[in-house]
């Protein structure tokens, strides 16, 4: 994190060429005109690595889909408080179903079985947010200080 603010010259080149939408210009990023992700309106496959293509700064390094695959962004955070599950006694297993990794399992009872991260398996794609069917969302992804390989 700190290499990028300390690169990144908000161009937005990166934004533009983002093909789901998840690099904005919010805000609250913490330098003016420096992109953050957001899930709501899309999710990082784990695949894509368009951003990294297209930064001429250097704040995001070029990566392979291989590697992009291994690469941890951020966390996914549960918040029980916000999920369908607990508010609405419904059975939701939206985040679980799209998680491309696996990271995300259901466990408790049957009818209200609540979602468990594995910090280990998620890359911070943020398929859980894009596919939670409340908002705010009951997943959010915390980025983390140091982006690691899996």
């Amino acid at each position: 994190m700190e290499h990028y603010l300390a690169h990144c010259t908000g161009c937005q080149l990166c934004v533009t060429a983002c093909p789901n939408n998840v690099l904005q210009t919010v805000s609250a990023s913490p330098a003016v005109l420096q992109p953050t992700m957001v899930f709501e309106n899309g999710c990082c496959p784990q695949e894509c690595t368009v951003c990294t293509r297209v930064c001429p700064a250097g704040a995001l390094s070029p990566l392979t889909s291989r590697a992009r695959k291994r690469l941890q962004i951020g966390l996914a955070v549960f918040e029980p408080s916000l999920c369908r599950v607990r508010t609405a006694g419904a059975d939701c297993t939206e985040c679980a179903r799209h998680c491309p990794t696996g990271a995300i399992v259901l466990a408790g009872r049957q009818g209200a079985r609540m979602p468990v991260v594995d910090d280990f398996l998620c890359t911070g794609c943020g398929a859980c947010v894009f596919h939670c069917p409340v908002r705010p969302a009951a997943m959010r992804i915390e980025g983390v200080r140091e982006q690691t390989r899996l």
